[in-house]
């Protein structure tokens, strides 16, 4: 009997040291495949599993880093409830809501019923592959540009969702990384999702410069008011039904109804503006003075 529990307790010692190896080489396998060629890759910091951590397997890690001056946080959880997260904060806080999401086997059904709402952004390809949903779908199609389009659609992101709200992007996938280019393509998006409202900021301000305005301060898009002649008018992002158009406004005299122009859809170009304004200008019987673009 006593040998029968000794042999026991030695087989039960060796599983469990066997176990105990085992995981300590999966964490240290998956933190140099695929963490640190990642933290490499982006000169990022990381924060690796402890040793109780190694031991009983699973674990949580961490990488910060900055990409295209944008502060990136990507952590992921092994084990049972595996998944990965990338986060970054953007300024400024633009009151715009966009969630995306892989088209899954129903979808198309749940568009047909009406239980999925789908903002198409005008990209085939893309929309044929995520569901977005967005409270402004001029700023929505804006937001992704060309080039985030194409950085979703090159690889399988089946497993990832993002959002973008209050000044937050975040992206999560319901899988632990496969290898160091799932990081770093999370961190890249991330940040490349973040960088656009400043983009789009940046965008607006360079507008007023070349319809050579004057814009205030604060909150971004603040209106732009310029002169044109005898002439005071205003362009103004003005948002209605679930989306942005870009507005023209002349005021008139005091106690008259302002006469202005909706562009019908979200425009910073200044030719097109500087047409809308030479138009209130003619309409009100005024001549408009030289446009001085950029």
């Amino acid at each position: 009997m006593l040998l029968e529990s000794a042999a026991f307790g030695a087989l039960f010692a060796a599983i469990i040291g066997g176990s105990v190896a085992f995981n300590r080489k999966q964490t240290q396998v998956t933190n140099d495949v695929i963490w640190r060629p990642a933290t490499k890759t982006l000169a990022g910091t990381c924060t690796l599993p402890g040793p109780f951590e190694s031991v009983v397997g699973g674990g949580t890690r961490t990488l910060s880093a900055t990409v295209d001056g944008t502060s990136v946080s990507v952590r992921a959880v092994a084990g049972k409830h595996a998944r990965m997260t990338a986060i970054a904060t953007f300024e400024p806080r633009l009151d715009v809501v966009i969630a995306l999401v892989p088209e899954a086997a129903l979808t198309p059904l749940g568009k047909a019923i009406g239980v999925v709402k789908d903002q198409e952004v005008g990209d085939v390809a893309f929309d044929a592959r995520f569901v977005v949903s967005s409270n402004d779908a001029a700023f929505c199609r804006a937001w992704l540009t060309d080039t985030l389009r194409a950085a979703f659609l090159a690889k399988d992101l089946r497993n990832w969702e993002a959002s973008i709200q209050q000044g937050v992007v975040q992206m999560e996938s319901g899988e632990a990384p496969g290898c160091a280019d799932e990081v770093v393509l999370a961190a890249q998006l991330t940040a490349g999702l973040a960088g656009r409202a400043r983009q789009l900021a940046d965008e607006w301000e360079t507008l007023a410069v070349a319809l050579a305005g004057t814009l205030g301060s604060g909150v971004a898009f603040q209106p732009i008011r310029i002169q044109r002649g005898a002439f005071s008018l205003e362009v103004t992002v003005v948002r209605e039904k679930g989306s942005s158009t870009t507005r023209v406004q002349l005021s008139v005299a005091d106690g008259a109804e302002p006469i202005g122009i909706d562009l019908g859809r979200l425009t910073f170009s200044p030719e097109v503006i500087e047409a809308a304004v030479t138009a209130l200008v003619e309409r009100a019987g005024g001549d408009t003075s030289p446009y001085r673009g950029a």
